[in-house]
C-alpha cells in the first residue's frame, strides 16, 4: 500500500536555494520512533532530492511534509542530508 505525500523539496548549492513541490506515493512512514521514520526518509524520500545540477558540488538537501492526508501529524516534518 502507497500514500501520496507532498513534499517542499529544497536543494542548495552556490549558495542558492532550489525549491520545489513533489508528490510522492510512498509507503505510509513509520510515526514509531525518529529513528524509523529517518529510516523511511532514507530510502523514499532522499531519492527524490536533487535536481541534477549540483553533482560535483557541496549541497545540502532538505524535504519538508507540506500534506500528507494519511498522517496530518506529519505535517511540517522537515528531512536534512548534506548537511
Amino acid at each position: 500500500m502507497t500514500v501520496p505525500i507532498t513534499f517542499r523539496f529544497v536543494d542548495v548549492y552556490d549558495d542558492e536555494p532550489h525549491v520545489q513541490l513533489e508528490t510522492l506515493m510512498a509507503p505510509p512512514p513509520p510515526i514509531a520512533t525518529p529513528t524509523e521514520l529517518n529510516e523511511w526518509a532514507d530510502d523514499h524520500v532522499f531519492p527524490h532530492t536533487g535536481d541534477g545540477k549540483a553533482i560535483d558540488k557541496d549541497a545540502a538537501y532538505f524535504a519538508e511534509v507540506t500534506v500528507c492526508d494519511s498522517q496530518p501529524e506529519l505535517v511540517g516534518v522537515e528531512f536534512a542530508w548534506g548537511c
